[in-house]
């Protein structure tokens, strides 16, 4: 898909904020990835769109130093995971839709978002720092469902299968850490 096709015409009036009545003529746009040049329309009716970053694959380009979360399988399966906690969390009674379901839910989203909010950031130090708040979603997620499993919310084996596929991303959150640490000089 070309970039250009990803830019979509708005049905809103766009405002002129310029003093004459003459329309101006569209301008580059420079995006740091590729330094590829756009032009943008600016005619009325027409509004410039940003692309859609979910259409970007893993190997997708990067912005300046960042790094491409997509391109870790360590988010790539806690999105995954964040997708089966939601599809478990639905067997918890309904009572419990702004307790433990809330609760495990949003733990299990910050997994992925954590990961991918480190991999922004433009020094090793704070990208483990992010590593380390996915991990602690990752006990938080862990320590609910126990206690949904002790409150007989949900089953053994349902919550078994789930617990040994969360287990197994702490430990490569964990190794990543690790990992990380020891690169660093000092």
């Amino acid at each position: 898909m070309e970039l250009k096709s990803r830019f979509a015409k708005s049905n809103s009036p766009s405002i002129d904020t310029s003093l004459s009545k003459t329309k101006k003529k569209p301008g580059p746009l420079l995006f740091p990835a590729n330094s590829q040049k756009l032009t943008a329309n600016t005619e009325i009716g027409h509004t410039f769109r940003t692309p859609n970053l979910f259409d970007l694959q893993p190997g997708a380009p990067t912005f300046g130093d960042m790094r491409n979360f997509r391109d870790l399988e360590i988010w790539q399966e806690s999105m995954t995971l964040a997708v089966q906690t939601y599809e478990l969390v639905k067997l918890l009674p309904q009572e419990e839709k702004y307790g433990l379901k809330s609760q495990i839910r949003r733990a299990a989203v910050s997994i992925p978002s954590n990961i991918a909010e480190g991999c922004s950031r433009s020094s090793q130090k704070e990208f483990k720092y992010f590593l380390e708040i996915s991990l602690v979603s990752a006990f938080e997620v862990e320590t609910d469902l126990i206690l949904a499993e002790k409150l007989n919310m949900i089953s053994d084996h349902r919550l078994l299968e789930f617990l040994l596929r969360l287990n197994a991303i702490q430990r490569r959150i964990n190794s990543l850490i690790s990992k990380i640490k020891s690169s660093r000089p000092g």
